[in-house]
Parts: structure tokens; sequence; C-alpha cells
């Protein structure tokens, strides 16, 4: 079962994607849960190994596209090499449930 985190701010948003892109070879393609308006953020067995916890986050039902389409562009920038910057954090942050 995966962790549900719900950041407080662009600031830990920007803080879980540049995690993301540390460790993006244990990352594996995000998925989108149209059941539930959310992303999940899921890990190699090695991750699992050493601990660390698949993640969903709950975003908000009206801006699910939005989000889907966010995440795709940043996803494919940390694929190759580039962190997502503030403003795509702020955006991130925007379509999240609260």
């Amino acid at each position: 079962m995966p962790d549900i985190i719900k950041p407080s701010n662009s600031n830990q948003v920007k803080e879980q994607l540049d995690n993301i892109a540390k460790n993006a070879a244990h990352v594996l393609p995000i998925v989108f849960d149209d059941g539930s308006h959310s992303l999940l953020i899921r890990l190699d067995g090695k991750a699992h190994f050493f601990g660390h916890h698949d993640v969903q986050i709950v975003v908000q039902q009206d801006k699910f596209q939005d989000a889907k389409d966010l995440v795709t562009r940043i996803e494919r920038s940390l694929r190759s090499g580039h962190p997502a910057t503030y403003q795509e954090a702020l955006e991130l942050y925007d379509v999240l449930e609260h």
C-alpha cells in the first residue's frame, strides 16, 4: 500500500520532485489512477528492499487532466536529466488536493 502524501506548500512539492530526480534510477513510470484521481509514484524492488515506499498523491478531481499533462512533462524532463523547476512545483501544488 503506498504512502499518501499531502504537501502543505510548493516547497515540499519541489523537495519531492528533487528527491525523485536524485533517485530516478529507482522510480518506475508514474501511474495516473483515474478512479482515485491520484498519481502513484512507484519504486523498484531495490528501493523497497531498503525500506522506501511507493507514494500516492491525490489531485483535485477537476484538475486531474492538467495534473496528468504537467506530470508527464516533468517526468520526461527528469528522465532526460533535467530536474523540475520551482515553477513546475508551484503548478503541481496548485492542482493537488489540500
